[in-house]
């Protein structure tokens, strides 16, 4: 938002955002790109470098000898995508992941998850990890602004 402002108060002058990040940081630059079109603002341009996590796991699990065993995934990009998002691991590929946060406790107990459901037969699936921060949903609402912008 900063970069827009600087924008606005410089009209003669070309400002450049760039977006960098993972689904954490593109409803940011979505909701910044639906301010500047809103506003009409005509010296402000956008060079985003988004990476997505998705199609980024289903290439790694799609390299023969992989030798991924599970996943502990990300609770932030979690609370953006959601956990269905990571459905086709267990589905395509047979692998267990767990969501977990990134305090101690909470990638401890996602590594006890992971450890567990290896020991404990082919059962593949979703879970998360309690953790004190809110809670990933099936289908995360911030992921909306992202899909509608930059579609």
């Amino acid at each position: 938002m900063d970069a827009l402002k600087l924008a606005q108060d410089n009209p003669t002058r070309k400002v450049v955002f760039f977006g960098l990040g993972f689904e954490t940081t593109m409803p940011t630059t979505a909701i910044t790109l639906q301010q500047a079109k809103q506003r009409d603002v005509r010296n402000f341009y956008f060079f985003c470098q988004h990476i997505t996590l998705i199609p980024t796991l289903r290439s790694l699990l799609e390299q023969p000898d992989n030798g991924i065993d599970a996943f502990l995934a990300p609770g932030h990009v979690s609370m953006v995508i959601g956990t269905e998002a990571y459905q086709f691991i267990a589905a395509d590929f047979n692998r267990p992941l767990v969501v977990a946060g990134f305090e101690p406790l909470d990638l401890l107990q996602g590594v006890t998850m992971l450890v567990g459901a290896e020991n404990s037969g082919p059962k593949p699936g979703r879970k998360s990890v309690p953790s004190r921060s809110a809670g990933c949903r099936k289908h995360a609402g911030a992921a909306g602004h992202r899909r509608c912008v930059l579609r």
